[in-house]
């Protein structure tokens, strides 16, 4: 049996109802789909962090920031000067660091719409959690919420773990991880829901208006499966977007630059 997207839902929701003699074969197909997610994201996951922390080059003094001396001496060869043996540069290239974000919050929606997209991004936190030059902190939420930050390196493991199904809580989701954010101006929250909202929708705006209000960075994605379906609730996104919160839907393959 070769596993596929829906093979791996159907196993994760009915895990507990499987015959103890059938639990090893359906966790290495899970393990099997994994792996290939996993290859297919991670060099997209690592180029957008590299680029990123590199930052792009531009002109400007070379006592700014690190100088790129590919660049600065592909504009420059036409000065090479014969008698010194060297370059001269008139011209220079100097990578400034953007990248200031310290930490990543995934708040992942485990409800019955959003099961597809919650293993797709199950697999992309782990890769970004085993990064070192960013903090990645995976929330997972229905009607509870479930902090997974630190817990598995394994996203087989992962995935295993995760309550699938039930209702949509949001504000309870966001008000947890507003617990756990240390400074805002530098932390990127990611809302990966279909915004069907059983809480309360007034905190939930508050709370949003809140972070805007404070320098925060709050991304609303609506669905993370592979064909980049939308579902969600248009009137609760309507409201965030209103509140001048960014949403939008993405296919797996997209993630990577929309996180970086």
């Amino acid at each position: 049996v070769e596993p596929n997207i829906d093979l791996v839902k159907s196993i994760l929701q009915l895990q507990e109802l499987l015959p103890e003699k059938s639990r090893h074969i359906a966790r290495e197909l899970v393990r099997k789909l994994v792996r290939e997610i996993e290859q297919k994201m991670k060099q997209q996951i690592l180029k957008a962090v590299g680029l990123r922390k590199k930052g792009l080059s531009r002109r400007g003094d070379p006592s700014s920031g690190k100088v790129d001396w590919n660049k600065t001496i592909q504009a420059n060869l036409k000065h090479y000067q014969s008698d010194y043996h060297t370059i001269i540069p008139e011209q220079w290239f100097v990578r400034k660091n953007n990248y200031q974000c310290k930490e990543i919050f995934l708040i992942i929606d485990t409800s019955e719409s959003m099961i597809e997209s919650a293993i797709y991004s199950g697999i992309i936190g782990s890769i970004l959690a085993s990064l070192n030059s960013v903090h990645t902190h995976l929330i997972f939420f229905n009607e509870e919420v479930m902090d997974f930050s630190d817990k598995y390196s394994d996203p087989t493991d992962l995935l295993f773990s995760i309550p699938l199904g039930g209702g949509t809580d949001i504000s309870k989701a966001l008000k947890y991880t507003l617990q756990k954010v240390k400074h805002l101006s530098s932390s990127y929250i990611f809302l990966i829901s279909d915004m069907d909202e059983y809480g309360s929708v007034s905190q939930l705006l508050h709370d949003i208006n809140y972070i805007l209000q404070n320098n925060g960075n709050i991304l609303g994605i609506f669905g993370l499966d592979h064909e980049g379906h939308q579902v969600v609730n248009r009137s609760v996104a309507d409201q965030m977007v209103d509140l001048g919160m960014k949403c939008l839907t993405c296919s797996p393959d997209k993630f990577p630059g929309i996180v970086m």
